[in-house]
């Protein structure tokens, strides 16, 4: 996601990822978990195509764009979760689980922050978020649209046998008997 912060005028990118190829703003180096990195270190770093879907409507009014940074703020450095573990201990619970807010995948992160700003219902379940929710046209938001997506960078060169290197570290050995046990749950928000 997109955001831009008091104090920095550069577009920057918070992100949930397993492994990233660019250098976290505050921590000078790449994490796994919630990072904020400059949206041009991301487009030169990247090994993959990235387009941009701007969100269309009113500007964030300033008690919106202090949550923003305030989000950001608490959000910042959580680690990384495994979006099918989560989404398999939903389901055996009959998604009777309180939301786990200690860690983040990354539509999840994206799903919170809107619903938080109010361009999603606040009872909505945002760890059943996937990526391509974003590119639905079945996804509403409550103030505002999505605008039609804009490829920023298409990377060149993509084989079935050659992908990006962080979706294969990001991925490898990863599956419930080898994943790190989250703290204790969490009954509040971030």
């Amino acid at each position: 996601m997109v955001v831009c912060l008091p104090g920095d005028d550069r577009p920057l990118v918070l992100e949930a990822v397993g492994a990233s190829e660019s250098a976290d703003l505050h921590l000078g180096r790449p994490v796994a978990g919630v990072a904020l990195v400059p949206l041009a270190e991301k487009l030169r770093d990247y090994p993959g195509d990235v387009v941009l879907r701007r969100r269309e409507g009113a500007p964030l009014c300033p008690r919106r764009q202090r949550l923003v940074a305030r989000l950001v703020c608490r959000l910042l450095h959580r680690p990384y979760k495994n979006f099918v573990l989560c989404n398999a201990l939903d389901l055996l619970s009959g998604f009777t689980r309180p939301p786990d807010r200690r860690g983040w995948f990354c539509s999840e992160l994206v799903a919170e922050m809107y619903r938080r700003l109010g361009w999603l219902p606040r009872d909505i379940r945002v760890a059943g978020f996937v990526p391509g929710d974003f590119d639905s046209p079945r996804l509403a938001l409550r103030e505002g649209a999505l605008g039609e997506p804009r490829v920023l960078k298409a990377w060149k060169g993509a084989t079935a046998s050659d992908a990006p290197v962080a979706d294969r570290l990001a991925t490898r050995g990863r599956n419930g008997a080898r994943e790190t046990p989250l703290p204790p749950r969490s009954r509040g928000y971030a």
